[in-house]
């Protein structure tokens, strides 16, 4: 009687062993590689007409504005 690979054990479970890392990686190794995961504040501009803080390429969200002219209305526009 012939035994397949899979019956005698040598087969794919065998040899598909996933890679693990030999040495331990240093908390200084660590810290190196996360120095960058921060979150960056977005940048804020200035709204030219009423000089709110508004994002950059969008509607001012007091009065509306939008490179000079009144694209929104707002109740601080009403009044």
């Amino acid at each position: 009687m012939v035994l397949s690979r899979k019956e005698i054990g040598l087969g794919y479970e065998r040899n598909f062993i996933m890679p693990n890392p030999k040495r331990r990686h240093s908390t200084r190794r660590t810290a190196n590689r996360r120095a960058h995961d921060f979150l960056t504040a977005s940048g804020l501009s200035e709204c030219p007409s009423c000089h709110e803080k508004k994002l950059p390429h969008r509607a001012c969200a007091k009065c509306g504005d939008y490179k000079g002219r009144t694209v929104l209305e707002t109740k601080e526009a009403a009044k």
